[in-house]
């Protein structure tokens, strides 16, 4: 299974994440007509290397002037990168997690409150080499302001 590129769109622009299979980068590409097919590439070429075929997610919030992009690293732990409106460039985060080797699972959730979106939590879903047999969350809330980590668990609910 191929990992799927992740996007959002801004200012009328499209911000497309994917992983370079060809160069193992991580690639922003930029749509300014989100009506057209041509695009600026930017490879984000910070951080630690990524595992060939690395699963990519992404979040953003506060109306486009936060990002992060989370993949899994070529020695199985998850990697942050972030971008901020008020410092340049993209920066790196310690790493978040271990990662069960072979695993294609994750995912990011952001919540946001207000008209202008400030963070209010992020959620990053992935197997762990300690608990293989479930998710693992990297979380952060704002009240708290540092990043943790818990197991899911329990009995799913079926509808």
């Amino acid at each position: 299974m191929r990992p799927q590129p992740v996007g959002f769109e801004s200012d009328f622009q499209w911000h497309i994440f994917t992983h370079g299979a060809f160069d193992n980068h991580l690639h922003q590409l930029v749509f300014t007509n989100p009506n057209s097919t041509a695009y600026t590439d930017a490879t984000i070429d910070v951080g630690p290397t990524p595992l060939p075929n690395s699963p990519i997610a992404a979040v953003s919030w506060g109306q486009m002037s936060a990002l992060q992009v989370y993949y899994f690293t070529n020695v199985s732990t998850l990697q942050a990168l972030y971008w901020s409106s008020d410092e340049p460039g993209w920066q790196v985060s310690a790493p978040l997690g271990n990662v069960l080797p072979g695993s294609v699972t994750l995912y990011a959730q952001a919540s946001t409150i207000g008209d202008a979106q400030a963070l209010d939590e992020i959620r990053i879903g992935y197997q762990s080499q300690a608990d293989p047999e479930t998710i693992t969350e990297a979380y952060y809330t704002a009240s708290f302001g540092s990043w943790r980590t818990r197991v899911l668990g329990g009995t799913p609910e079926l509808d």
